[in-house]
């Protein structure tokens, strides 16, 4: 699987792209892969698609949204009554586990990368860290996750800020890559995605 969330949210099953449904079950799966390979309580789902007031039905339609995602994401072949426990999407207690391996989720192969060109950095090889560093920034195809939003306020980080040392090593006060944009406001699954690094340039390739 090739997991995107760096942009709009894409996901590919060997080259093919994915059919991810409507705008919650797209919300779900951005959800649980921000949190890839980590328990999500249906509590926070559940505030996150529905908000401070969700539906009484909100808990079995949790369960009805993770049953479709779980067909989408299955391997050829399995079986569905053993995807819960043998599968990528997961049941735990209390939550969903969405689990990834190295390289399927772009989020984790940018923050990757940006390390290495810190780690680069700081040893001295400043050539080094440019060339990983926009490997980085490539890996940015827009605004991160469009039409997606909900009414809350984000609380994300710029990716900038891990490569701010070697923009400033490298140009002074003016950096040489992309700065952060901005946006207006967001759920709790996007206070974990690095603002996107293109700024309002993104908007007329998203």
């Amino acid at each position: 699987m090739d997991f995107r969330i760096l942009g709009s949210l894409e996901v590919y099953d060997n080259e093919r792209p994915l059919s991810l449904g409507g705008h919650q079950q797209r919300a779900l799966l951005a959800l649980l892969l921000l949190r890839a390979n980590q328990v999500v309580p249906v509590d926070e789902i559940v505030e996150d698609l529905w908000g401070a007031r969700p539906p009484p039905s909100a808990t079995k339609s949790v369960q009805a949204l993770i049953s479709k995602l779980r067909k989408l994401l299955a391997e050829p072949g399995a079986v569905a009554e053993d995807a819960s426990e043998d599968g990528i999407l997961l049941t735990r207690s209390h939550g969903y586990v969405l689990t990834v391996v190295p390289g399927e989720l772009d989020l984790h192969r940018f923050q990757s990368l940006t390390e290495e060109g810190r780690r680069a950095l700081a040893a001295g090889r400043p050539d080094e860290a440019e060339e990983r560093l926009r490997e980085a920034l490539a890996l940015w195809r827009g605004r991160r996750l469009p039409n997606l939003r909900t009414s809350r306020s984000p609380r994300s980080k710029s990716p900038g800020s891990k490569s701010s040392d070697y923009r400033r090593s490298r140009s002074g006060s003016r950096p040489t890559l992309p700065s952060a944009g901005t946006t207006t406001s967001s759920p709790r699954w996007r206070r974990s995605l690095p603002r996107t690094p293109c700024g309002s340039d993104c908007a007329a390739s998203s």
